[in-house]
Parts: C-alpha cells; structure tokens; sequence
C-alpha cells in the first residue's frame, strides 16, 4: 500500500513539473514569436522610410525635369501625381488580393511554426 502511495506521490510529482515545464516552453515561444514580429516591424519601418524619401526625391526629379521639357511646373506635377494615382489603382485592383495570401500564407507559417 505505501508503495502504491510513493507511486502516485512521484506520479502527481511528476505531473506537475510537466505542467510547469510546459508553461515555461510556451512563455519562451511567445517571447520569440513577439520578438520576431517586432524586429520584422521595425526592419520595415526602417526600410519604408529609406524607400519613401528615396520616391519622394525621384519624384521630384521626375516633375522639375518634366517641367522643363513642358515649361509648364503645376502640369509636370499633376502628371506626376496622375501617375501615382494609376498605380495606386493598379496595385488595388490587381496585386492586393495576391499579396494579401502571400502576407498570410507566410504568418501563419510562422506563428504556428
């Protein structure tokens, strides 16, 4: 009897330390998972703001060029703008839906990695 006693004693010993090590397992795998999801958020701001001021430059070499060859600078910049606009369009009507899936193929990947 006592030794069917100690059994269940290490069984629930046992059983506790499991449950222990588990959350300890699950609190380092959220940790990386936040912490690779806030390094990936900030390379993209990083790289989205070097990329911004690298468009809004070319743009405005683009327009002042263009306002050259039509000596007119309001028109170059509203062509300029109208061109901004047709890719907008573009992206919206044709790329969103693709790079949605692809956005959530790859996070769900790794979030449930």
């Amino acid at each position: 009897m006592s030794n069917l006693k100690e059994n269940v004693q290490h069984i629930n010993e046992h059983s506790q330390e499991y449950i222990e090590k588990q959350l300890e397992y699950y609190k380092l795998s959220l940790f990386k998972k936040l912490m690779k999801g806030a390094t990936a958020f900030v390379h993209f701001l990083i790289i989205g703001a070097i990329l911004f001021l690298t468009v809004i430059f070319i743009s405005l070499a683009g327009a002042w060029s263009l306002a050259g060859w039509l000596d007119n600078i309001p028109l170059a910049f509203i062509i300029m703008g109208l061109f901004y606009a047709i890719i907008l369009f573009l992206f919206v009507k044709v790329f969103k839906k693709r790079l949605d899936v692809r956005i959530l193929k790859a996070s769900s990947k790794e979030f449930f990695d």
